[in-house]
């Protein structure tokens, strides 16, 4: 249900939101976690929290702008059940049309649709 998934990013850090008392490795994992943690990336899963970084190059600052931005590989915990697999939640909103919502404490936008039911699945 939770893995552990190796992506890359290149990100930006801007002067004004610079920590002077975080190290750069710090500040590379604070934005990870206000870009990535509570998203859904495509193809991987829910991102739950930044667990490391693995790599980082270079940071590069482009006329104009400011920002450093620096290109990173980082691991992630990811929330991605299998197709069939039970999870226990608590039930927000059921409508015949739409299916079911349903809160797993740590995500609310979880939805079933209704051709996912068992055949034999009443509500």
């Amino acid at each position: 249900m939770f893995v552990l998934s190796i992506c890359s990013d290149v990100v930006p850090l801007h002067p004004a939101r610079s920590r002077r008392n975080m190290s750069m490795r710090k500040s590379l994992i604070h934005e990870l976690e206000d870009t990535h943690v509570g998203c859904v990336v495509n193809n991987v899963g829910l991102c739950v929290a930044i667990h490391d970084l693995l790599d980082t190059k270079d940071a590069v600052v482009h006329a104009g702008d400011g920002f450093a931005r620096c290109a990173v590989r980082f691991e992630m915990i990811v929330f991605r059940p299998f197709i069939g697999q039970t999870i226990e939640g608590i039930l927000l909103k059921s409508t015949k049309s739409q299916g079911l919502q349903v809160s797993l404490g740590f995500f609310d936008q979880l939805f079933v649709a209704p051709h996912q039911f068992p055949a034999d699945a009443e509500f």
